[in-house]
């Protein structure tokens, strides 16, 4: 195993009780001093051209980086590859992929349920799709052929990636399995030992092929599928939250694994020990779950957003909360009941000095990092399940319980276009220079080209 990425193979389980502590928030607040440390100025920024392509700029994928371009293997038209002849994969005929007259390329409608997530290889010509009907697909983004079924899982499949090397894939579902499959034939690799309650999310290690996974047992499991002795093993098992394990990253250097849960911290670990290096909680943090979680991709700091209607940021070098951000505020609910829009994603640009956060309420909000103020409200007529920021690029990218996917300018909040080729809420996507996927509720996953 590459020795770069600075994990341990001993095994050990952390366990570390929490000591969370509750208060109540007052909305934004800062602590700025040295932590103020962004250093783009937006007008240094080039203006967005809307005759530019949707998605431009630099590589954007959450789970992986490098890639060796490896493509599917032919087929027979009309016909569909598989990787397997046993029970893992079968044989059928494969549906000719549907051109709609709505600004997507064209639709993916191979699944027969709900689609939960999609990811794309790192050259933009493969996507990898998972959903309800307990199946994956891997396909082709051109025209959405060649197409490879994966399957045997039992339940739902939540969360999917491709290696940083491009040649394996993952997913992971409700059934507690997670299962590897190579990226080029599409054969199961290996299912490997973990958690024995849903799988709540998958991440590969951004420069090795190191998987993890976060469990509603409270657990996050690592496994190595580096070639060698240890294939497949568990490096280790990192325990301490009191709740599902909601959401969760490596560090874009490699060296550190940060958690978010549904017992309101977020974790720091240690992966040379397995062991937590500290625990963000008390009355300067959530007062809810944390259900989501992003790291900067050049500066040690994250955010968090939580069912309580905020996000809070930290330094993960001085262990300190530098901000806190009320997305919504607690109102009375129709039933008297207070209610608070839950921040469902968030992040950063790393072009500019803001961070983006999307919740229930259907709002996106863009927060001004030097300012520690809210720059600009955007709005979807239902809730918002996920942003993004175009790597390289003042875009940012948000998709939505409405069926809308909207492109936004964060600097000025103008709307530069808006997808509407779905028939349901967009659950998820994914892109690359020069590509974007979505995937919805109406069981489609639709591309947009260019």
């Amino acid at each position: 195993m590459d020795e770069s990425m600075d994990l341990e193979t001993n095994g050990a389980a952390a366990s570390q009780q929490q000591n969370q502590q509750q208060g109540t928030s007052t909305g934004a607040s800062a602590s700025k001093g040295d932590d103020d440390v962004w250093a783009v100025n937006e007008d240094d920024v080039e203006e967005v051209d809307d005759s530019k392509p949707f998605v431009q700029g630099q590589d954007a994928n959450d789970d992986d980086d490098d890639d060796d371009n490896v493509e599917l293997a032919e087929t027979t038209e009309g016909e569909v590859k598989v990787g397997t002849d046993d029970a893992e994969g079968e044989s059928q005929s494969a549906e000719p992929p549907q051109v709609p007259a709505d600004g997507a390329a064209f639709a993916f409608t191979q699944h027969s349920d709900s689609v939960y997530c999609v990811a794309l290889s790192a050259d933009g010509s493969r996507a990898l799709s998972g959903g309800g009907d307990d199946t994956a697909y891997l396909w082709g983004t051109k025209d959405g052929t060649p197409v490879v079924k994966l399957s045997g899982h039992t339940d739902t499949i939540v969360d999917c990636g491709f290696s940083a090397d491009g040649s394996m894939c993952a997913t992971s579902g409700y059934d507690a399995a997670v299962r590897v499959w190579n990226s080029d034939t599409g054969a199961l690799v290996t299912t490997l030992d973990g958690p024995s309650t849903e799988i709540e999310w998958i991440r590969w290690h951004p420069s090795g092929n190191v998987l993890m996974g976060g469990s509603e047992d409270a657990t996050i499991w690592v496994w190595d599928l580096t070639q060698g002795p240890s294939f497949g093993q568990c490096l280790g098992v990192l325990a301490g939250h009191e709740g599902s394990v909601t959401c969760g990253l490596f560090t874009p250097n490699g060296k550190r694994i940060v958690t978010g849960s549904l017992d309101g911290t977020v974790r720091l670990w240690d992966p040379k020990t397995w062991t937590c290096a500290h625990t963000f909680a008390g009355h300067e943090w959530h007062q809810g779950g944390v259900v989501s979680l992003v790291c900067h991709p050049s500066q040690p700091m994250i955010a968090a957003g939580g069912v309580d209607g905020t996000v809070r940021l930290a330094r993960l070098e001085t262990r300190k909360i530098v901000a806190s951000f009320q997305h919504d505020a607690p109102k009375a609910g129709a039933a008297g009941e207070e209610e608070v829009g839950s921040v469902e994603s968030v992040d950063f640009s790393d072009t500019l000095p803001f961070v983006a956060s999307g919740a229930t309420d259907g709002t996106v909000k863009i927060w001004d990092l030097n300012t520690q103020t809210c720059r600009q409200v955007l709005r979807h007529e239902d809730a918002v399940v996920r942003v993004r920021f175009v790597p390289g690029s003042p875009t940012l990218i948000s998709c939505s319980a409405d069926g809308t996917t909207r492109m936004w300018d964060a600097r000025s909040g103008q709307q530069m276009r808006v997808l509407t080729h779905h028939g349901n809420m967009v659950l998820n996507f994914a892109m690359r220079p020069g590509i974007f996927v979505s995937c919805s509720d109406d069981h489609t996953c639709r591309v947009v080209h260019g």
